[in-house]
């Protein structure tokens, strides 16, 4: 007989290069399938991002008709009824917002925080560091997302 004889056994040493070829193959596999499985999540979560954020531009724009509502509020030297329906149109307005995973920040009182404000006004007044003294236009975020940082006047400790 010219051709082996297949006895089930398995490769002796002078075969180990197969078998080590083999184990490569294997862990290229394994490597590659990891490296998917990582590819797959990641889009799946800058799809699920770019769902969430879709709306933001029209957000701001929303910020602007709420932020006259509220200065018409403001001067309330005019006819109780105006009134009433500037209060009434504002409610809804911020249901809508609310209900599109916009909330507002109050950031009167926090530490000074740059992701979250813009400094407007800085002021020299008697505090340890840095801190919003009055919000001059409030600030919006989206789920997590800063939408328009709020513009606010700082104090800043005084420079002995």
């Amino acid at each position: 007989m010219k051709g082996k004889k297949n006895t089930g056994k398995q490769p002796s040493a002078g075969d180990g290069g197969a078998v080590g070829e083999t184990e490569d193959y294997k862990a290229l596999l394994q490597r590659v399938q990891a490296d998917f499985e990582n590819y797959r999540k990641r889009v799946d979560r800058d799809r699920e991002d770019s769902r969430r954020y879709a709306n933001q531009k029209i957000v701001e724009e929303f910020l602007e008709v709420k932020d006259n509502l509220e200065r018409a509020l403001d001067n309330n030297g005019e006819s109780g009824s105006v009134v009433e329906g500037v209060k009434l149109t504002l409610k809804q307005l911020d249901g809508l917002l609310k209900k599109h995973g916009v909330e507002e920040m109050n950031p009167s009182g926090c530490a000074f925080d740059p992701r979250f404000h813009e400094a407007v006004l800085v002021e020299e007044g008697d505090v340890d560091e840095e801190c919003v003294g009055e919000v001059l236009q409030k600030g919006y975020v989206l789920h997590e997302r800063v939408v328009r940082p709020a513009k606010v006047k700082i104090f800043k400790p005084r420079e002995e």
